[in-house]
């Protein structure tokens, strides 16, 4: 049995607890208790999106391209700050630099990392980073009021 309960009210507590009581005690289980954090929303994807393709259409890469510079330069920095075992994985990949499959390993890895992952204040960051970049570039992307705010964590 693989059940995720997000405790919000008694009822929830009370279902999580169930579960685990029904569990037989001879098979291993892992149970992890941790605060739930929000993910980016739809509207902070939206709007990362929005920007990629400006960028795009700026620099002549494709979206797709930009999104995995950007997750290189910003949101493997950011991963590796706020989590020890994607931090230890890197480390490890960095240590096989010189080797003939470093640079297609670390670029599993960068495909790999999402965006998906990301806290809101992760993904705010991250979409601050790509701002800033842009400006480097100059390029001025847009605040379309209607997912700027929700992207941006402030709603």
């Amino acid at each position: 049995m693989k059940a995720t309960f997000i405790i919000v009210n008694k009822e929830a507590r009370e279902g999580a607890l169930k579960a685990i009581s029904a569990l037989h005690p001879s098979e291993p289980h892992e149970v992890i208790i941790r605060p739930k954090k929000a993910n980016r929303s739809l509207a902070a994807n939206a709007l990362m999106w929005q920007w990629l393709t400006i960028l795009a259409g700026d620099t002549g890469h494709t979206k797709e391209e930009l999104h995995e510079q950007m997750k290189r330069k910003h949101l493997i920095p950011i991963f590796r700050r706020d989590d020890p075992d994607y931090a230890e994985m890197i480390q490890c990949i960095q240590g096989l630099r010189g080797h003939a499959k470093y640079e297609a390993t670390a670029k599993q890895i960068e495909r790999l990392t999402s965006t998906t992952r990301c806290s809101v204040a992760q993904f705010t960051e991250y979409l601050n980073a790509v701002e800033a970049t842009a400006l480097d570039m100059g390029c001025v992307l847009p605040h379309p009021e209607d997912v700027y705010y929700e992207a941006m964590g402030n709603l």
